[in-house]
């Protein structure tokens, strides 16, 4: 009924943000973190081919199923879906927080560019144990005049579906700390814009059905 509805277009006016500086949504769930180069950012830097990367501690030794990243989005430079996600990367997991030894590779995408995924999260199967899960970019993406490194989000699924790197400690070698849309602990917030616009759509249809 109208009580209904009323807080369907509540829950819609909270997802579809007025825009604030350089046209990004006012969410933390649209722009997230830059590492490396970006929910974490890294530091710009003038090339492209340099390495980048962030890590989680999930606190212990994990039976790890899968693990996922999350695409960015940022409308800077036009660049929007996928911003930040790095043409090459690698992701790998161990026991050892410098991965020095036992390392795991769970994707290796180094060879060649990937396409930009857009908001579509990237999964990675895995299997096996670990404490540490590490992303490193091999090649920045372009962004302007530089080259960054960005993530949304960073899941890591263990064997029953459960999110191990929820609020895990992040590290990485640089980050644009600029909360809310930038920032480290944005990497595992449970929030991404995949999630975001699926939101707003099953809002959007709900409102529908009222009508």
């Amino acid at each position: 009924g109208q009580e209904r509805g009323a807080r369907v277009d509540q829950d819609l006016a909270r997802v579809v943000a007025m825009p604030v500086a350089d046209g990004a949504v006012d969410l933390p769930t649209v722009a997230k973190a830059f590492f490396g180069k970006a929910g974490d950012h890294d530091v710009p830097v003038v090339a492209g081919a340099i390495d980048a990367r962030v890590q989680v501690d999930l606190g212990g030794e994990r039976a790890i199923q899968e693990i996922v990243l999350h695409p960015c989005h940022d409308t800077f430079n036009q660049i929007g879906a996928g911003f930040g996600f790095p043409s090459r990367y690698r992701v790998e997991v161990a026991s050892d927080p410098e991965f020095g030894s036992g390392v795991t590779t769970v994707a290796s995408l180094a060879d060649a560019d990937v396409p930009n995924p857009g908001t579509k999260p990237q999964a990675h199967s895995a299997g096996g144990t670990g404490r540490y899960v590490r992303v490193t970019a091999t090649k920045l993406a372009a962004r302007k005049d530089d080259f960054i490194f960005a993530l949304a989000e960073l899941q890591v699924r263990g064997t029953d579906g459960t999110n191990l790197a929820a609020d895990a400690v992040v590290t990485g070698l640089d980050s644009i700390e600029g909360p809310p849309r930038w920032a480290r602990r944005n990497l595992v917030d449970g929030e991404s814009p995949a999630e975001f616009f699926d939101r707003e759509k099953l809002l959007r249809k709900e409102r529908e059905s009222l009508v």
